[in-house]
């Protein structure tokens, strides 16, 4: 009896450590939380852009803003201020703005920490691959 319950044990931690190293994919996980949190003011549509940012493209992602700061630092979720202004409570600060009444779930920011911490990698989007 004991000795099901060890190898029961043993099985159920190593799935739960399978799904919690498993590796942040961009266009499952990252852009549908970009898209929800992020887009409608900093992504491709022009005329609704704000602050001169683009969240959809890496090259404006990780480019330097005319602030002095940095948008996504790959590498470093703690510089990135992405991750500061998701984890802002500071009205002005905090994005999205809470006008929009959308505001960004622990898990959700957690696994943008892990994507930056990773590398920050964008990918093609799944319509334009071959």
């Amino acid at each position: 009896m004991l000795r099901s319950v060890v190898i029961a044990a043993g099985f159920l931690a190593g799935g739960t450590i399978a799904v919690s190293a498993e590796e942040i994919d961009f266009n499952r996980d990252v852009r549908p939380l970009l898209s929800d949190l992020c887009f409608q003011c900093h992504g491709p549509d022009r005329a609704a852009r704000k602050g001169d940012l683009r969240l959809d493209r890496s090259e404006d992602a990780v480019r330097l803003l005319d602030s002095g700061r940095q948008p996504i630092v790959p590498g470093r979720p703690q510089a990135s201020e992405v991750i500061r202004r998701l984890e802002s409570s500071d009205p002005d600060e905090m994005m999205p703005p809470p006008k929009t009444g959308k505001r960004p779930t622990s898990e959700e920011i957690r696994t943008l920490r892990r994507w930056i911490a990773a590398g920050a990698r964008y990918d093609t989007h799944w319509s334009f691959k071959p």
